[in-house]
């Protein structure tokens, strides 16, 4: 089973895009089966959650979990991934990790320079 985290790039806010916005999805990823029944994807849903270093608690240490997707969702309105959090990314994605991104009405703003084994951004 490939395990996904689908994460935004807020924390939770009432009326904002939060991951509850994206509940149709991950129902939808969760209950894929293969011919035999077994479910192909775990599904992790989660908001944003800072540390007292601006960075997120599971994106500042992406590479050292067992996560083999990231489908993250850019919904902030800038500045929404620490230093640590790109730096983890692109070690995730060193080690085999595939990422899907997102961003809502602009351009995406993943810093190129910080995220190491990533080449330019890819809109989704």
């Amino acid at each position: 089973m490939k395990k996904i985290l689908l994460q935004t790039t807020i924390q939770y806010a009432r009326d904002d895009w939060s991951i509850e916005r994206f509940s149709i999805l991950a129902n939808l990823l969760s209950k894929i089966e293969d011919e035999t029944g077994t479910r192909l994807f775990g599904i992790t849903a989660r908001d944003r959650e800072n540390l007292a270093s601006g960075d997120d608690r599971i994106l500042s240490k992406l590479d050292e979990t067992d996560f083999d997707q990231l489908w993250l969702f850019g919904v902030d309105v800038g500045g929404g991934l620490g230093a640590r959090d790109c730096a983890a990314i692109g070690r995730f994605r060193e080690r085999g990790g595939a990422i899907v991104t997102s961003r809502e009405q602009s351009p995406s703003r993943l810093p190129k320079n910080n995220m190491r084994g990533s080449s330019r951004p890819e809109r989704v």
